[in-house]
């Protein structure tokens, strides 16, 4: 009998199954950087966008290990057959090595033209991002190889989504914190559970191993209450908005249905200015609104968290919040380490652990190395610590605001 191999990786939890490969060679794989489970929980897949490639392996990609052994078996094995099946052995090994070199040509374009419909798909998982990406940063870069493809009515229709995007950021006012809690006033404060899976969710909301900074201080987080968490803000052309609940998943993978989101975590929220915001450039304009730190009204209009919420409900995350944090560039960068999680004791640790993935004996090193997200699993147990203490910070962020918005209700 004929048995495959088929290796995978499954969630503790549901049992969930992914990343199927038939082998586990150190190989370069485009795909789908986060999988989300059955139990709502976000998984680093070990592939990675062709977006996040450097150059060297966008050319390794194409030029691999599959594509250079068909490049020489196929005329080697040609030319070795007709050398003994021919009459004339020297005229037989020239053909043969000719007619294996055709072949290897047709297999390899073959497998290039595969490689190319990967790493379309891979481009089209990788929207435009219109927020928070400094100039300089790839995004320009990105914007100009997108537009230079499209008719001049294209880039109008998308310079006027920016312009309008634009505009509506900048026209946040700022609640009291009385017009806050009249806001919520039928708004129900989380259970201790939806605190701590709100946690959970944050720490995979978005990859913050490539967005946030490795030590602390880390990069400020700010947990508030929203009336309309979970829900689509819909800009439309005009400038006007509306807010709708969500049916069903968005474009991003952490853009739950409003039911499944309020039932898991409750009218809780965060913002973050790191990070990518994507979405579709189509009308009504539906965006990310993690980026900044403001709820909409019953009018639609966005309205900033008032200073003392803003004050309790800070508190501040590293890339290590995410399990893609259990990295080598990520671990390797690190200078300092909390007591509570280990202190020097445990830096030396993930110190020790990095220079055994740089060495060069090891078979894996080069993969290990540059693959930004790849979690190493002795990396991940020495991390853990850490990444716990962050997510109780989380759930206690948020329980000063509830205790705030209760203090008013109390007084009422």
């Amino acid at each position: 009998m004929f048995y495959v191999h088929v290796f995978y990786k499954k969630c503790p939890t549901c049992r969930q199954t992914w990343s199927p490969q038939l082998s586990q060679a150190a190989v370069i794989r485009i795909g789908k950087e986060v999988f989300v489970c059955k139990c709502g929980t976000a998984w680093p897949t070990g592939r990675v966008e062709w977006a996040h490639l450097t150059p060297r392996m966008r050319r390794s990609y194409f030029l691999s290990t599959a594509e250079i052994g068909v490049l020489l078996l196929w005329p080697f094995a040609g030319g070795l057959f007709a050398f003994f099946v021919a009459q004339n052995r020297w005229m037989g090994l020239f053909w043969g090595i000719l007619g294996g070199l055709a072949m290897a040509v047709v297999i390899v374009a073959v497998m290039w033209a595969l490689k190319f419909t990967i790493v379309r798909l891979s481009l089209r998982r990788c929207p435009v991002s219109l927020l928070a990406m400094p100039v300089g940063s790839g995004f320009f870069d990105l914007f100009r190889d997108s537009v230079s493809t499209i008719e001049g009515a294209e880039q109008g229709r998308m310079a006027q989504i920016q312009q309008t995007y634009g505009e509506d950021k900048q026209h946040v006012a700022t609640l009291t914190l009385a017009e806050y809690r009249s806001l919520l006033s039928a708004v129900p404060l989380p259970s201790t559970q939806q605190k701590s899976e709100f946690a959970e969710f944050v720490s995979t909301a978005h990859s913050w191993y490539k967005h946030l900074p490795p030590n602390l201080p880390g990069q400020p987080f700010y947990f508030f209450i929203d009336k309309y968490a979970g829900c689509d803000r819909l800009l439309r052309e005009d400038g006007t908005a509306v807010v709708v609940e969500r049916t069903e998943r968005g474009f991003h993978y952490s853009d739950l249905p409003t039911k499944e989101y309020r039932s898991r975590f409750g009218y809780l929220a965060f913002s973050c200015s790191s990070g990518t915001s994507v979405f579709v450039a189509n009308w009504p304009l539906v965006y990310s609104r993690d980026k900044v730190a403001a709820v909409p009204g019953d009018d639609g209009k966005m309205y900033g968290i008032p200073k003392e919420i803003l004050e309790v409900g800070e508190t501040h995350l590293t890339a290590i919040i995410h399990p893609g944090g259990s990295c080598y560039p990520v671990c390797n960068s690190l200078k300092d380490w909390p007591q509570e999680s280990g202190g020097r004791i445990a830096l030396e640790k993930i110190a020790t652990r990095c220079r055994e993935m740089q060495d060069p004996k090891n078979p894996r090193w080069q993969l290990d190395t540059r693959s930004v997200g790849y979690t190493d699993p002795l990396l991940d147990n020495l991390v853990v610590p850490e990444r716990q203490r962050q997510k109780r910070e989380i759930v206690r962020s948020v329980g000063r605001v509830c205790e705030v918005i209760r203090g008013g209700r109390d007084h009422a």
